[in-house]
């Protein structure tokens, strides 16, 4: 993972850039005594649960690192939110029980800047939202999902934009193969918008000859 720029005709983002944080926490089943892989669902659960305490404790530091700085925190868990909001002071965790009212109410202050820190899940905020004034954010933990990932770190990292936007990616070090998939998803995406970018051109260019 690493650093890309957008270029749309009169539209320049000013960059993007993916840092992993690979944590060596093992995670073994009760049968071994390493962990050699993440299995099932399973063992992705028990990975995700054992590693918690490491995860959310270096994704405290880099809020610490840049205490002028908005953070944005992707959970999964709700015990992940939980710890982050015990960890980093002033910190709201807007849940999923919350009401409609409430959710709004915090989103809406993390946008104004009356809240610095936010904690959240992507199927709350990753849709929708316009955090162009926040530059730093971290996913504290990962899921299979490219979609839910790409739409997290584009609240963000979006038109209006004036900064490089930092996004860490905490895991432990038996989580990596989620980065790796994630990152390949990426990849793939690149790819085909690449393609269908030259296509347009192309096409434009032809318009052009034969007008």
């Amino acid at each position: 993972m690493g650093c890309t720029k957008c270029t749309c005709d009169s539209y320049v983002l000013p960059g993007l850039e993916i840092i992993s944080h690979l944590l060596p926490v093992n995670s073994a089943p009760d049968d071994q005594l390493f962990a050699t892989d993440l299995g099932g669902v399973g063992g992705r659960a028990k990975v995700r649960r054992d590693t918690l305490d490491a995860r959310c404790a270096r994704a405290a530091e880099l809020v610490a690192a840049e205490p002028g700085e908005p953070w944005l925190l992707w959970c999964g868990l709700n015990d992940e939110a939980d710890r982050l909001a015990a960890l980093i002071p002033g910190a709201v965790n807007v849940r999923g029980a919350w009401s409609p009212e409430d959710k709004a109410t915090a989103l809406l202050g993390f946008a104004d800047g009356d809240i610095k820190t936010l904690i959240t899940k992507p199927s709350i905020a990753a849709f929708g939202l316009n955090w162009q004034h926040c530059a730093r954010m971290a996913f504290v933990g990962l899921s299979d999902s490219y979609e839910t990932y790409y739409q997290s770190i584009r609240r963000c990292y979006r038109y209006g934009q004036t900064r490089v936007v930092h996004a860490h990616v905490v895991l432990s070090d038996l989580e990596a193969q989620i980065a790796s998939n994630i990152a390949r998803k990426e990849r793939d995406a690149a790819a085909v918008t690449g393609a269908l970018v030259e296509e347009m051109r192309r096409a434009r260019t032809r318009l052009e000859t034969s007008a």
